[in-house]
């Protein structure tokens, strides 16, 4: 999740039960989904990890992370 107003990232504080927002230190603060994922790319000449996240990684999957949040966990096992 991410904070509305600095699209910095917000984590639920286990204290308050509030989305808390690291880039101005608030809690309460209104929060929307953000995509983020790993990749590992590879060639003849090896191998690296990279991170795709926002926008790019919404590009990417072809989907918006509001609509990935809702979509089952394939590697569920209920």
């Amino acid at each position: 999740m991410a904070c509305t107003k600095y699209c910095q990232k917000a984590d639920l504080d286990n204290e308050t039960s509030c989305f808390k927002c690291y880039g101005y230190n608030k809690s309460s603060v209104e929060k929307i989904p953000r995509c983020r994922f790993h990749a590992q790319l590879t060639d003849h000449a090896g191998s690296l990890i990279v991170t795709f996240f926002g926008e790019n990684a919404e590009k990417f999957l072809n989907y918006a992370a509001e609509e990935l949040i809702h979509m089952p966990n394939v590697n569920s096992t209920t």
